[in-house]
């Protein structure tokens, strides 16, 4: 996989919670995966049982005459069916135990990523902070259009009474100082507003950065796991084509044993 390292904050700054999110589904994953392993293995145990008990029964058969012998090439055959399951069946638990040891490795790094590297301690910690710093440029921009809207019914009023003679200079005065006292206001929430879009600025400018140092760190964890998770996949296929084979030639073997036997050649 590539690993952009473009844009790496994503939607609403969520890039790293995705990322860390792909990471813990490579856990259930190989949990999945280890769980059907160990099933597998728990039906070639179940099935060469079967046959060792299904062997047992042949040989409590009490069979005279010019099939006895075929009897012995068929018990042969169900006895060497069963320990090649039984035989398998100890390869896929030896393989679950390997994909066991992994998994708890996967889990380990998924739920303690930002304690195994500085790079992901600083995307994590960087996220609160652009969080937070959004949350009070938000804050800011809201209380910045307030005091404008009042700022500019005041100065309306301010005009209106200017035009009037009907004002008294008390009220005059009054709605002077409510005036001058929106401006304040204003100005102070315009440079509250101004400060906050800087400092969001500069720790959008931190958290890209450290996204783009942890998405390095996760795309690696990503890459091995995958790695690995193909390797142990394709250790299971060999073991699978090994045991068709292996079949194939005792179904042969079976074949080749009955070869000489027919009506022609085998007294009754």
């Amino acid at each position: 996989a590539v690993v952009s390292t473009q844009s790496t904050g994503g939607e609403k700054n969520a890039g790293y919670d995705v990322l860390l999110s792909n990471m813990k589904q490579g856990v259930t994953a190989t949990k999945e995966f280890h769980e059907i392993l160990r099933e597998r293995a728990n039906y070639e145990e179940a099935f060469s049982k079967s046959l060792r008990r299904l062997s047992d029964k042949v040989s409590t058969i009490n069979s005279v005459g010019s099939f006895l012998p075929v009897w012995d090439v068929i018990k042969k055959y169900i006895d060497t069916m069963s320990k090649i399951h039984g035989d398998f069946s100890s390869r896929f638990k030896d393989l679950c135990a390997e994909l066991a040891t992994y998994k708890t490795d996967v889990l380990s790094k998924a739920n303690k990523p930002t304690r195994e590297n500085s790079d992901a301690v600083k995307a994590n910690n960087s996220l609160t902070n652009i969080k937070n710093s959004l949350d009070q440029v938000n804050k800011c921009k809201k209380i910045y259009h307030q005091r404008h809207k009042e700022l500019v019914e005041n100065e309306e009023l301010l005009v209106k009474a200017g035009t009037t003679t009907d004002k008294s200079d008390k009220e005059q005065e009054r709605i002077q100082q409510k005036f001058t006292k929106s401006q304040d206001a204003f100005t102070q929430a315009e440079t509250a507003y101004k400060a906050s879009v800087e400092k969001y600025n500069k720790v959008q400018e931190e958290f890209n950065d450290d996204m783009t140092n942890s998405c390095k760190y996760f795309g690696e964890v990503e890459q091995t796991h995958l790695s690995s998770a193909v390797e142990f996949a394709k250790r299971l296929g060999e073991m699978e084509s090994e045991l068709c084979e292996d079949l194939q030639r005792n179904c042969e073997t079976i074949l080749g044993g009955l070869v000489g036997y027919t009506p022609e050649n085998v007294a009754f």
